[in-house]
């Protein structure tokens, strides 16, 4: 009689490495269609500073951020400081908060604040 081997955990499915992954990126990308998921990418200095503020406000609250949590925090501020996304889209596209934002970003805020208005030609 032969015996059954029984491991832990889910017996592997009979397919290549291949459709492995290509199962795992189709997965992923209905994944992030659904939860409407977004990249956001940082480095060097602003990545640093960005840590460096995350783990300030960490410690002062006494609660371990994400990096989620704190933009979100970020942008909360940003909102309550400028009094809110309107104005601050407006305040780049004057360049009252020109620092480190490049010419493109005032075409950028053109489009969102129409957006915002109601008053997109899409």
């Amino acid at each position: 009689m032969n015996k059954v081997r029984r491991g832990r955990g889910r017996p592997k499915f009979d397919i290549s490495d291949e459709e492995r992954v290509a199962r795992k990126k189709e997965s992923a990308r209905k994944s992030s269609e659904k939860l409407k998921l977004r990249n956001l990418t940082i480095d060097g200095d602003l990545l640093e500073r960005f840590t460096r503020l995350k783990d300030i406000r960490s410690k002062k609250i006494q609660v371990d951020l994400t990096n989620r949590q704190f933009f979100k925090l970020l942008l909360i501020n940003m909102e309550e400081t400028y009094g809110g996304s309107t104005i601050i889209l407006e305040a780049i596209i004057e360049g009252t908060l020109n620092r480190g934002f490049d010419p493109d970003d005032a075409a950028w805020a053109e489009e969102e604040l129409a957006k915002l208005k109601g008053e997109s030609n899409e």
